[in-house]
């Protein structure tokens, strides 16, 4: 069923990921041409920010986010539906108006974590249901709020990292706005209320997965509990990584759990991969014990 789909749809699988890819681009460029003054403080030096280094310039920057926008679009127009089209124009103006002026939305706060899933889980989700023509249910909507939830609960913590350039400009993050242990208590309580429900609405689809979700979500749940007490960034930093790992290691599991009901596996193979799985992610813990006390 899966290979005659993707020899019917190819097309248009390959036009989503190019146009997903594209569509990263701009806004990765657009906030990168936004924030130049906050990131030469915050990351002086730093390769991913080819700005900072010297290696573009503002205008080129700005130049390569506004092809990668019409480039993406022209893409998903000429290999999708109307729908579809229309459903990525709209998230290619919300990457326009996250960074650049006048809206900015980066800059004001909470709007920011609730636009953002927009388009990283809302995009990607919407876009492959009505590539393969299926209509929305009551749990489709469901798991596409315990998605959205789980993303914000990382969200909410990207702001750590540039605290220190952000109050420079009075950019009105929620870090700066409340604390870190708000914020980090604000993500542990997305965190726990999204993977419950995820697992609540796939239960019987994920019955041999459960355990092992649950054994991440409590290393998660201690990170953020770590955190929630951890006020200085060099200390902060790996706690947010091995958060950010845990969370893809459930996402990952849920998507093992799935598997079955897309393609033929024999009942054995899941399970295993779902050990496997598990214990490369959890391993990752073990980065809290070996950076919780830097050297430098």
């Amino acid at each position: 069923m899966l290979s005659s789909f993707l020899a019917d749809q190819w097309l248009a699988i390959v036009g989503v990921y190019a146009a997903l890819a594209l569509w990263y681009i701009a806004g990765t460029a657009f906030n990168d041409y936004a924030d130049y003054e906050i990131d030469r403080v915050n990351l002086k030096g730093d390769r991913q920010r080819p700005l900072v280094t010297g290696t573009v310039s503002r205008r080129d920057l700005l130049h390569y986010g506004i092809f990668a926008t019409f480039a993406s679009l022209v893409v998903i127009a000429l290999t999708t539906s109307l729908v579809i089209t229309l459903l990525y124009s709209a998230m290619l103006v919300l990457n326009v108006a996250y960074s650049l002026k006048p809206f900015q939305i980066s800059r004001r706060g909470g709007l920011a974590p609730l636009l953002l899933p927009l388009g990283y889980i809302v995009l990607t989700i919407s876009s492959g249901m009505l590539l393969t023509g299926l209509n929305f249910s009551v749990p489709d909507v469901l798991i596409l709020a315990g998605m959205y939830l789980h993303f914000m609960a990382r969200i909410v913590l990207k702001d750590h990292r540039d605290v220190r350039g952000d109050a420079m400009v009075g950019k009105k993050t929620l870090i700066l706005k409340y604390g870190n242990h708000k914020v980090s208590l604000l993500a542990m309580v997305l965190f726990i209320a999204s993977t419950a429900l995820l697992a609540l609405v796939l239960s019987r689809q994920l019955l041999f997965i459960l355990p092992f979700i649950a054994l991440l979500s409590s290393g998660a749940t201690y990170v953020l509990l770590q955190l929630s007490r951890e006020n200085r960034w060099l200390y902060q930093k790996p706690l947010i990584t091995v958060f950010g790992r845990l969370c893809s290691g459930i996402i990952t599991l849920i998507i093992i759990g799935l598997l079955p009901q897309i393609i033929h596996m024999e009942s054995y193979q899941p399970r295993f991969i779902a050990i496997v799985i598990t214990a490369l992610f959890f391993v990752s813990i073990s980065e809290i014990i070996k950076l919780q006390h830097p050297t430098q």
